[in-house]
């Protein structure tokens, strides 16, 4: 909190202070309906837990007292406007019927109906005779034509000074109103509430205003609750659960929804209708936004589904700009989350073979050693082995010798006191049988530790580019830390405190044999993580164009044994039986990559992709408002600006609400965005035929992929250094032909190779760039 905030602080303070007492006074508007319905429910909860213990103590023999639940009755206050048992239910519903068949209804409704059409033309008629003035300027505006480029319309100054000093400052106002109640700064992040203990002159505490602004918020919604009967609604529940069980009574429950929708009633009946129309769109379009986001988790684990299904390596073939590199991307990210929830599957096993055990000292450890420089899958496996030792070898220590080790273990991280993090293990045991083997405590304590830095880490991706992943852990303290993944609701301004980059892929680090650099000293720091690379071929080469490279000097494809490494590394990066690796890699075609790492794994040949659709229900009338108007925007706008050089209110206000209804539409397409990818598997590594493949599907969510993700152009800052040489400029620089047939020096400045071999018999040998 900035000291700029803090001295505008007092107009958040008046903003709530108004809000509240105007719900107040809505609520003394109300009568004393809703405080009866409160009192009214509060009395049946009593009744009803009156009439519970009754039933529970005759159900065990003690005949105390007898008690009658009310929950299932009507008070005589409440004007019930429907059916509230079974008996009328039918009566209604026979009553329904006969109405379509009652003259009189049917001549009462068609004049009702009249009388609304005329009311409602006369109404419109009167709008349209105000309003014409107004619209045939607007029409005479885009008709006459002008000149005065770069000018604004009276009318919009007017506006624009009215923007300036009065909207915007009472819409940032109101943002920034809505920020305070909600603990949030301009960024969007939680506040922290470091000075919710600084002490005033007095010396008392001083709040800080994100926690006072979280007070009103609490009390505004406790009295918003009231007015709108929701505290009533859940008293009413409390009851009904307390005497459904003992009495049996699911056949009154009519009289419960009746009663439920009197309640319910009130707010609409009560508010403004437009307040009660915008609350409940609101209140739609936050469910329907659910669906969504439940539909986009559906499709994410369909997509690990696949992942589960095909083990193994990847090789994403297909044609230029199908979208291979987004594939490879999309799947890395799943697959990094996925490795963790298979971490974490299995931290959970080995927990409960010993639950004695202080698993929140192991993970504290742990996170101390991150900070050690050789912090590795390898340094735990080692730290766990030395503990053990020094365990077992411990009766033959001296006290100095046993607090030397135990200083030393301490000094780089270790939180414990002894040499197996205060266990019990006379009491508990230092085996674990699982009905197949006897497992000590010192493997499932290293598996422990080696999956907590699994799941834990930063990005388990190394890639030759940049791929952003956004996983978050919710910890307290030392309590255990719940990832969070889910990018689909993650708002934009959180985006850049949640992303963690791929790890940049050292090549010499898998090579085996001759490396490019023998002494560097990332070359053995490959110990786990989901191996991506892009443009494959590029990098390995094929038989033809290795071929003499083994013959030759230095690193290359045929003596670094690369490819050797791939099929043996999953050994070196299993942990408990789960294998933490997996090498995916694109290119145009297969037989572009060696063929020894095509039979590695799955061949996925990319087929085709279906158009975006919208995973939220209900949105195909917007989209079609979005089509209409901004199509309809865009006409306008090509229309006024080709014949006007004038800015003007009118076109101001058009841009203003496409923007709207742009960014509408922008932002639901990208956060609910999906489409479907078909592709064709084929397991090469049992030598499969593309006749015996299967076609799969993948789901590629927006959310996944898009918005920053990674850059598939990612290769053209090679081309970026290339074109910052250029002697001229770019390609408008470029002499361009003169006529339908070319110059003798038009075709020689192509250096072609085909002109080449022909001009070599018309003694032109030379290449140049004068084309004159």
């Amino acid at each position: 909190m900035g000291s700029k905030r803090r001295e505008s602080v007092w107009i958040y303070h008046v903003i709530s202070g108004i809000l509240l007492m105007a719900s107040i006074c809505y609520t003394f508007s109300l009568g004393w309906n809703v405080t009866l319905r409160a009192w009214q429910a509060i009395k049946d909860v009593g009744n009803s837990c009156a009439y519970y213990t009754s039933f529970m103590l005759d159900a065990y023999g003690f005949d105390v007292f007898d008690a009658s639940a009310t929950v299932q009755y009507i008070p005589e206050s409440m004007d019930v406007f429907m059916p509230a048992s079974w008996a009328e239910i039918k009566e209604y519903c026979a009553g329904f019927w006969s109405r379509f068949s009652s003259k009189a209804y049917l001549k009462g409704y068609f004049a009702w109906l009249g009388t609304g059409i005329a009311k409602g033309s006369k109404g419109f008629l009167l709008v349209f005779i105000l309003a014409m003035p107004l619209i045939l300027c607007v029409i005479l505006s885009f008709i006459l034509s002008d000149e005065s480029y770069g000018k604004q319309s009276i009318p919009l100054r007017i506006w624009l000074f009215f923007e300036k000093f009065f909207f915007f400052p009472i819409v940032r106002t109101i943002k920034r109103w809505w920020r305070f109640i909600h603990d949030e700064d301009k960024d969007g992040y939680k506040i922290v509430n470091i000075d919710s203990e600084k002490k005033d002159k007095d010396g008392n505490v001083e709040a800080h205003p994100s926690v006072v602004g979280k007070r009103y918020r609490i009390v505004f919604i406790a009295i918003w609750m009231f007015n709108l009967n929701i505290a009533t609604i859940g008293f009413e529940f409390i009851a009904w659960m307390l005497w459904v069980g003992p009495a049996l009574g699911f056949y009154n429950i009519f009289t419960q929804i009746a009663k439920l929708a009197l309640d319910l009633s009130v707010g609409i009946r009560t508010l403004p209708k437009i307040v009660s129309i915008v609350l409940g769109l609101w209140i739609f379009h936050k469910y329907r936004r659910h669906i969504g986001f439940e539909r986009l988790s559906d499709l994410e684990k369909d997509d690990m589904q696949f992942l589960e299904d095909n083990p193994g390596n990847y090789t994403v073939v297909g044609k230029p700009r199908v979208g291979k590199t987004k594939l490879i991307t999309l799947l890395a990210r799943l697959e990094n989350k996925r490795f963790r929830f298979r971490a974490k599957r299995k931290m959970m096993e080995d927990m409960k073979q010993f639950p004695a055990l202080n698993w929140h000292a192991v993970r504290q450890t742990v996170d101390n050693f991150r900070k050690l420089p050789k912090f590795g899958l390898e340094y735990i496996r080692g730290f766990c082995e030395e503990l053990q030792s020094c365990f077992e070898s411990r009766k033959s220590m001296s006290d100095k010798e046993r607090k030397g080790t135990l200083k030393n273990f301490q000094a780089q991280g270790y939180v414990g006191d002894d040499f197996i993090f205060g266990y019990d293990y006379e009491k508990f045991g230092m085996t674990y049988n699982n009905g197949l083997i006897l497992i000590p405590i010192w493997r499932a304590l290293t598996y422990y530790m080696e999956e907590y830095a699994i799941y834990t880490s930063d990005s388990l991706v190394i890639s030759n580019y940049p791929i952003r992943s956004t996983i978050r852990f919710k910890q307290r303290g030392r309590c255990f830390p719940v990832m969070k993944s889910n990018c689909f609701k993650l708002r934009p301004q959180d985006v850049e405190s949640a992303t963690t980059w791929s790890h940049i892929i050292p090549h010499d680090g898998l090579r085996l044999g001759v490396k490019y650099n023998p002494d560097g000293k990332y070359n053995n720091s490959i110990d786990s993580g989901l191996l991506v690379i892009s443009e494959a071929g590029k990098e390995f080469g094929n038989q033809i164009t290795n071929r003499g490279k083994d013959k030759a000097g230095g690193c290359n494809p045929t003596n670094d044994l690369w490819m050797m490494n791939a099929k043996m590394i999953s050994h070196a990066m299993t942990v408990n039986y789960e294998c933490y690796t997996r090498i995916m890699v694109d290119e145009q075609r297969s037989g572009s990559i060696q063929t020894d790492f095509n039979e590695l794994g799955t061949k996925l040949t990319l087929k085709r992709r279906t158009k975006d659709k919208i995973m939220m229900p209900f949105f195909a009338l917007e989209e079609a408002a979005y089509m209409l108007i901004c199509s309809a925007y865009d006409k306008i706008y090509e229309f006024y600006w080709s014949r006007h050089g004038k800015d003007c209110l009118t076109m101001h206000a058009l841009s203003w609400l496409d923007g709207i209804i742009n960014s509408h539409y922008v932002r639901t397409m990208n956060v609910f965005g999906s489409n479907d990818v078909k592709l064709r598997t084929t397991d090469e590594s049992s030598g499969e035929t593309m006749e015996k493949s299967k076609d799969e599907t993948l789901h590629v969510m927006k959310g996944m992929t898009d918005g920053d993700v990674y850059d598939t152009g990612f290769f053209g800052i090679v081309y970026r250094e290339k074109f910052k040489r250029s002697e001229v400029g770019g390609r408008e620089k470029i002499p361009c032909f003169t006529s339908k047939s070319p110059t003798i020096p038009q075709m020689v400045f192509q250096q072609s190779h085909m002109y080449k071999e022909v001009f070599k018999y018309f003694k032109v040998d030379e290449f140049n760039d004068d084309v004159a």
